[in-house]
């Protein structure tokens, strides 16, 4: 007999009957490989590709849409082979006879292994040769194409013995099936439901805690914990050709549930058919992995839902209610008596005990969650949300040894090759104000959207600590004016912050595209458009005036904003090619503060014509708008006198943006008209402004603690410029507010 057990005479007669289930593989990777190859190469030739662009479109072809759609059928394959195989352990009537056999466990747990790989083996080889001869016939053919070919078939094999023995190993631990999908849905969901659980109870309790990027054990559950996250994960790191630590991780899994589940098979009681689950103490650990989380994400609930002080009793009902109902509930299924829901109360009270302590590590932060700071000299590098901190919306550009660029826009700052820092990790003063930010947190208890108080104004700042141990842990601040205008002092003094508008400069001028200036006054205008020995005189002006200025200097208040953008040439990819065109390209943008001191920069924007600032603009009548405490214009005064429009023009901040450093009047703002009937729409500096607007306000000094939003005017840009055609736009522009 264990001659014959793998021998194709045998395999024929096991597999009486159940032809149709190669049969049914092969017409799914019929379709997955021959067929999508057919449909995605015709839409090529109709693209109008060029023969190097197809031939590249080939390869990713075979690391990207194959992938998926010979991975899906994989699965398939991996569910349909399992339940064929391994059902039978859920009929009393089927284990009696097979276990009556004289065949060891052992060699039947193989054979039914062996004969699942053929069914799905044989036909996805058939299919994914036809494919080779498809493209081949197309003019596809290469040894590089053999050997990806030959390395999604290793892909898919590891793929298909990773859901196969996971599929398994819920039939040799459970007794039926109501148990068996069960167990086999908390295998694939419940990594990813424990990892969100704990990411709504750490933003709900947690006032550090960055929500919208995850980390360490949150992304690590979320992302990795369950076979299906992991494949997902592993298939976007295949495309990009570094799935290799991933694949690593899956074979690994893979042995894990190998070997387990030949161990619970071959040591499965006969009598366990029928029953929920065979093995006691497993029932036991699933029991406990399914009431904490229960009990927890109950508790939370019902601590959002009341907005009164006797919330955390409520909690407290709702942890109660969720434990009790979980693992009465799964009782209930273990024994299938529904009068078992109230047995087992040893274990009811341990889980009850489980549950408290881990809301009491969340409500009274026992891990020292918010108060944690990395060791100085444990830091390597920072990683800051500019846009918050400094308004800077620059992408991120750096050129590559081929001479093409990468690009990423300024919402990618929590990459780790974006972060700042100093030649030898994190300097002191920076790391001061970071410890002061840290200690500060206790008093800030808000969470949403900024708020403007007589202490000044706050915003919630993201940020990324990359540590020398190759970890990162990210945090969610709140900080005030006086500490966003020390932190960006110490960050341009000790750290690396100016390089990343260095590296945006760097660029030839031959991919420049377009520069336009925005005045102090709000009005925009595209300036040198037909003279780019000009522009080029301006961007080198720029990045003199940067490379001197101190950091006190980047730190005034800036007269007017630069726009540059670039068309820059990119790595070659599939998803950047274009039909005819043979070096892709993209777009590079960044929007650089002009501050007092950029004297070789002034002295270039002076041959344009156009004010440079908004005390350079001829004002004929200003309209003073106050609000009230919740945001809305509740009255309006006119100023047409010149004294009293030169004292409103001083205290007057540009309209072009807000900058975390500076503070601002929450509840007054201006609308200048100029002598061209122009509006421009501006804001005053905090304690400057004129006493004839104090005593017409009449509230200003005495509100505090209220977020004021006041949406601005439509503002007036004109665009063009001495050396071109210039053209008026209006477009409606909204303060922005805090960072939420």
């Amino acid at each position: 007999m264990k001659s014959k057990i793998c021998s194709s005479e045998y395999v024929r007669t096991v597999s009486r009957g159940k032809s149709w289930i190669p049969a049914f593989l092969s017409l799914g990777f019929f379709l997955a490989f021959p067929v999508a190859l057919l449909l995605v190469v015709g839409n090529w030739k109709a693209a109008r590709y060029t023969p190097d662009q197809l031939h590249l479109l080939y390869e990713g072809l075979w690391k990207e849409k194959l992938v998926f759609t010979g991975g899906a059928i994989t699965i398939v394959a991996a569910i349909m082979n399992s339940i064929n195989g391994f059902s039978y352990v859920y009929s009393r009537k089927k284990v009696d006879f097979y276990h009556s056999l004289p065949v060891k466990r052992s060699r039947m747990f193989w054979n039914r292994v062996y004969t699942g790989l053929l069914y799905y083996l044989v036909p996805y080889m058939i299919m994914e040769f036809f494919a080779v001869c498809i493209g081949a016939a197309k003019g596809f053919f290469s040894l590089k194409l053999m050997e990806l070919a030959a390395r999604l078939l290793l892909v898919h094999l590891l793929l298909y013995f990773l859901f196969y023995f996971s599929i398994v190993l819920v039939f040799c631990v459970t007794g039926n099936f109501l148990m068996g999908v069960l167990c086999l849905a908390g295998m694939q969901l419940y990594g990813p439901a424990l990892g969100i659980l704990m990411s709504f109870c750490a933003y709900g309790f947690f006032d550090t805690f960055s929500s919208n990027y995850p980390y360490g054990i949150f992304k690590a559950l979320e992302d990795y914990a369950s076979p299906i996250t992991l494949t997902a994960a592993f298939w976007q790191k295949y495309e990009a050709g570094q799935g290799a630590a991933l694949a690593a991780v899956l074979f690994v899994l893979t042995l894990i549930f190998t070997a387990v589940s030949y161990f619970a098979y071959i040591h499965r009681p006969s009598e366990a058919a029928g029953k929920p689950m065979v093995y006691g103490k497993l029932a036991a650990v699933i029991k406990f992995m399914v009431v904490v989380p229960c009990g927890m994400g109950t508790g939370f609930v019902f601590y959002l839902i009341p907005t009164s002080h006797a919330r955390n009793i409520w909690c407290v009902f709702g942890m109660i209610l969720g434990t009790v109902l979980a693992h009465g509930m799964i009782e209930a299924l273990y024994q299938m008596d529904f009068h078992a829901f109230f047995s087992k109360k040893v274990q009811l009270l341990a889980a009850a005990v489980l549950v408290t302590v881990c809301a009491l590590i969340y409500q009274k932060d026992l891990l020292n969650f918010d108060a944690y700071i990395p060791r100085q000299e444990d830091i390597k590098a920072l990683n800051l949300d500019m846009m918050t901190l400094s308004g800077d919306m620059t992408d991120y550009v750096k050129e590559q040894e081929d001479g093409t660029f990468s690009i990423e826009d300024s919402t990618s700052w929590e990459k780790r090759e974006n972060a700042f820092s100093g030649k030898d990790g994190i300097g002191e003063e920076t790391y001061e104000i970071l410890q002061k930010i840290v200690e500060n947190q206790e008093n800030r208890k808000f969470r949403y959207g900024g708020e403007q108080t007589e202490e000044g104004t706050f915003r919630r700042l993201q940020l990324g600590y990359q540590l020398r141990s190759g970890r990162e842990v990210k945090r969610s601040y709140v900080i005030n004016t006086e500490e966003c205008g020390e932190l960006l002092y110490n960050l341009y003094k000790e750290e690396n912050l100016k390089n990343k508008t260095e590296q945006f400069l760097a660029s030839d001028t031959a991919y420049l595209d377009n520069i336009s200036f925005i005045s102090g006054n709000g009005r925009g205008y595209d300036i040198f458009q037909d003279h780019p020995e000009k522009q080029k005189k301006l961007i080198e002006a720029v990045k003199t005036d940067i490379q001197e200025a101190a950091p006190e200097d980047l730190l005034a208040l800036p007269f007017a904003e630069l726009h540059i953008s670039y068309i820059l040439p990119v790595t070659e990819d599939i998803h950047s090619l274009v039909p005819g065109e043979e070096k892709p390209e993209k777009r590079a943008y960044g929007e650089i503060n002009l501050f007092p001191s950029y004297k070789n920069t002034i002295a270039v924007l002076k041959e344009t014509g156009y004010p440079l600032s908004f005390e350079e603009t001829e004002i004929k009548k200003a309209k003073i708008l106050y609000y009230n405490e919740s945001g809305e214009e509740e009255t309006a005064a006119e100023y047409t006198e010149k004294e009293q429009l030169e004292a409103l023009v001083q205290a007057a901040a540009p309209s072009f943006g807000t900058f975390a450093w500076i503070e601002y009047e929450p509840d007054v703002a201006a609308i200048f008209q100029t002598e061209q009937g122009e509006e421009c729409y501006a804001e005053f500096l905090r304690g400057r402004i004129p006493e004839f607007i104090r005593q017409e306000s009449g509230s200003t000094d005495n509100r505090e603690g209220e977020l004021t939003e006041t949406g601005n005017p439509e503002r007036t840009e004109v665009t063009g410029g001495v050396d071109g055609p210039a053209e008026i736009s209006v477009e409606k522009e909204k303060r922005e507010g805090a960072d939420e």
